[in-house]
């Protein structure tokens, strides 16, 4: 709100919660910090609720606090409302600096051709918000093709990039974001090409670096398409494959997927909408 007032200057201040915060030592503590961040003396303190008075009185007797906006005309929501209501139904009066944070990140997986792609579009559209798309194949396209060019050094550029671009995207999305395949995915191609999991790439999915909230795996039920960045497999092959990347994401590394057909669009949608109950 105030970056680009050159004449504000915004310093953040911890205060502890307690249930008997007018007698908490710890909160009295709190004060006498915040007085000394601002040079031993407070002039004045906003704030919306009358009820704040005798604390302002007790914590800070020689500053005036000053109430604006106290019958909620102006701004129709209280603190209290919004932790009592839950953010998810109030997020619309949520700054975006805040709101960030409570974004719900949702990631599509499975093997290839199952439509991944083509859900994550349609689930951006359903709730107003955007994604990220998969980074491999955006890395591959600008090189123009793919399973016969792949190197090593490659998977870790895909890992960091596809890393970069949910942390990036994520922070203006409308309350959940929707990510086309994750890192686990790019684990796998290195296990299928080079017989082996990378390293760096296994440190970051331990990390979590990708803080996924919601992991759907979708069945094969759609047939496999060849779009020039695809090998051409057996349909045993494929199945084969679908089954040692389930294994990756539910046993090598513990993750909590929920399998999915591609076109139980309520299913899913149902399952997203859990995430924002209270």
């Amino acid at each position: 709100t105030f970056v680009h007032k050159p004449n504000i200057r915004v310093l953040r201040h911890y205060e502890k919660r307690s249930e008997d915060y007018m007698n908490d030592p710890e909160v009295l503590k709190s004060n006498e910090l915040l007085r000394e961040k601002l040079g031993g003396k407070i002039d004045f303190f906003f704030s919306s609720e009358v009820e704040y008075g005798p604390y302002f009185e007790k914590m800070q007797p020689n500053s005036k606090h000053i109430i604006l906006d106290a019958d909620r005309g102006e701004i129709p929501i209280s603190a209290t409302e919004i932790r009592e209501n839950g953010v998810y139904s109030m997020s619309q009066y949520l700054p975006d600096v805040v709101s960030k944070h409570y974004v719900k990140r949702v990631c599509i997986v499975g093997s290839e051709s199952t439509g991944k792609s083509t859900l994550v579009r349609k689930l951006a559209e359903i709730y107003e918000t955007n994604f990220a798309e998969e980074y491999g194949r955006i890395f591959y396209e600008e090189l123009g093709g793919c399973h016969d060019i792949v190197l090593k050094e490659d998977l870790k550029k895909i890992a960091i990039g596809h890393n970069h671009q949910v942390n990036l995207l994520s922070q203006i999305a409308n309350k959940v974001f929707f990510v086309d395949t994750d890192i686990i995915y790019t684990q796998f191609f290195s296990w299928e090409k080079f017989q082996e999991y990378d390293y760096l790439i296994d440190l970051m999915i331990k990390e979590n670096t990708e803080k996924i909230d919601l992991y759907i795996y979708l069945n094969q039920t759609i047939p496999h398409e060849l779009d020039g960045m695809r090998e051409c497999k057996t349909k045993q092959q494929n199945k084969l494959d679908d089954l040692k990347l389930y294994e990756m994401y539910t046993v090598d590394y513990g993750k909590q997927v929920v399998k999915m057909n591609p076109n139980d669009l309520d299913g899913i949608t149902a399952l997203i909408d859990k995430l924002f109950e209270n």
